[in-house]
Order: structure tokens, then C-alpha cells, then sequence
């Protein structure tokens, strides 16, 4: 199971909790990069750029995913779903779950600290609270279709809790087990 969504949908929270009620394991993509590189993530997007940062998240994503992962719950970063392969290799891999969150939502979620942690929004934190909605409205627009198209499950989060999160996902992922069982 890969969880995808917006910056402050609630992936790496939900993730264990998840994995908890399945009893299954869980990781986060990003933190497979960090050890795997043994740097941090905003880090490697400052250093690196953008498209180098892809490459190695590609690199995680294959590695977490083969062979095909029974019993995993991975939290992806927001920008899994941007390049084609990464997608094609999500979509192929896992069961996608999308965690939809309004902006107004993953800004409050993510703070003032949360924004300036997070490389692709710590630019428009220098405008204020107004920058950082833009910008997570334009990843949303961008985003959004991408995310669609490779989500068996979509799960709105903005009113639940991560606990409702899980156990909505959790009803979701039996739903499609006794579906596909008959």
C-alpha cells in the first residue's frame, strides 16, 4: 500500500497507524532517501536539484517496491507522482491510496516550521502564510490529476482524524479484499 497526496495530507502520520491496524510494516520514501544517502532530504534538494532528488526518490521507491511489498505501508513525498516512471512504477508496485487535503487544511497541519522544512514551499514561506497557499495550491493543481490516476482508494482527510484516516483506509482495503475474494 503507497500512500500519495499534498504536503500536510497526513502520509507519514497515517502510515504507522495503518500498518498497525493491518499488521503490517511501514516506511516513509523520504526517509529511505535520507539513509539511503545519508543526508536530508532538504538537503539533497538544495545540493542537488530537483530532478537529482527524483532520480534518487525513483531509486527508493523501486528498492522499497520489489519485489512487490505484501505487507507495507510506504509514505511517499508529495512529489512522487511527477515523473512518469515513478508513477508507472507506484501504480504497478502497490495499492495507491490518495490522501486529499484542501491547502487551507496542509497549511495549518504543517505550521509555520513545517513550510520552512519542506523545500518546494520554504520559497513561498518568505511571502507569508499567503505565499504558502498559493503554492500548495498550485502543487494541488498540478498534482491532483496525477494522483487520480494512479488512486485505487482516495480518502478526503481534511475532517478526520489520523486515526479516522487509518481506519477509513483500513475499511477501504477490506472492502476491495471481500470484493475481490466473491
Amino acid at each position: 500500500m503507497a500512500l500519495v497526496g499534498l504536503p500536510g495530507a497526513g502520509k507519514t502520520v497515517v502510515a504507522p497507524l495503518l500498518a498497525a491496524l493491518l499488521g503490517w510494516r511501514w516506511d516513509d520514501l523520504d526517509a529511505a532517501i535520507e539513509r539511503a544517502a545519508g543526508r536530508s532530504v532538504p538537503d539533497l534538494l538544495r545540493s542537488d536539484g530537483e530532478a537529482r532528488f527524483r532520480d534518487r526518490e525513483l531509486d527508493a521507491l523501486r528498492a522499497a517496491l520489489a519485489p512487490r511489498p505484501e505487507g507495507l505501508v510506504l509514505a511517499c513525498g508529495g512529489g512522487v507522482v511527477v515523473g512518469e516512471e515513478a508513477r508507472g512504477a507506484i501504480a504497478a508496485g502497490a495499492t495507491v491510496a490518495w490522501l486529499r487535503v484542501r491547502p487551507e487544511t496542509a497549511l495549518a497541519r504543517l505550521g509555520g516550521s513545517g513550510v520552512a522544512s519542506r523545500p518546494l514551499l520554504a520559497g513561498a514561506s518568505t511571502a507569508g502564510t499567503a505565499g504558502a497557499l498559493e503554492r500548495l495550491r498550485e502543487l494541488q493543481a498540478a498534482r491532483e490529476p496525477l494522483y487520480a490516476a494512479i488512486a485505487g482508494i482516495s480518502i478526503a482527510t481534511d475532517e478526520r482524524t489520523p486515526e479516522g484516516v487509518a481506519a477509513a483506509l483500513e475499511a477501504a482495503l477490506r472492502e476491495r479484499w471481500a470484493g475481490s475474494a466473491s
